[in-house]
């Protein structure tokens, strides 16, 4: 960490930055890794608004990114950057963060109103899985994957697990392969 002299303690990561540079010149991987050790450090050391900052660095970078695991990650650190930035009332980084939010949202839309969860689900149902099957998989209750796929039958009309499972492939929600 680099602290500035007065007339106030800024403190800047030296990942953080690092991170950005790795990511101007093409290497995600580098960056990611730099974001990664900045998010612990600053965190660890409780330097709040670097963190805040970092939140918002780490998940531009992440835009590079479309599988699921950095979806993922994606969604937690706009979730806790944005918490981040109301606490401390840092309204800048606040609406930054929430402008990319909506652009992932428009991006992220799904079909016939299908939440993020109800895809992932209707995901396990093309792999023909079970509904506990599910529920180990995604680590929620039967109970809360029948909810769901009572749900996602009634939103996109369909009956039965084999035709979720064909609207899955015919809107691109899974794969052909995916269905074995």
């Amino acid at each position: 960490l680099i602290q500035a002299p007065a007339p106030g303690p800024i403190v800047l990561s030296k990942d953080r930055i690092l991170g950005l540079l790795a990511k101007t010149i093409g290497k995600l991987d580098e960056s990611e890794a730099h974001f990664a050790q900045a998010l612990e450090v600053c965190g660890n050391l409780g330097c709040r608004p670097e963190l805040a900052w970092t939140h918002r660095d780490y998940v531009e970078l992440l835009l590079a990114f479309d599988d699921a695991e950095h979806v993922k990650r994606r969604t937690s650190l706009i979730e806790n950057g944005l918490a981040l930035a109301q606490e401390m009332g840092m309204r800048p980084l606040e609406d930054k963060l929430l402008e990319i939010q909506g652009r992932l949202d428009k991006i992220t839309a799904h079909p016939d109103g299908l939440t993020e969860r109800e895809v992932e689900i209707l995901r396990e149902i093309a792999k023909e899985k079970t509904n506990k099957e599910i529920a180990d998989t995604l680590s929620i209750s039967v109970k809360t994957v029948h909810t769901h796929t009572f749900n996602i039958y009634g939103k996109i009309g369909c009956g039965n697990r084999t035709e979720a499972a064909a609207y899955a492939i015919s809107h691109g929600l899974a794969k052909e392969e995916d269905e074995l």
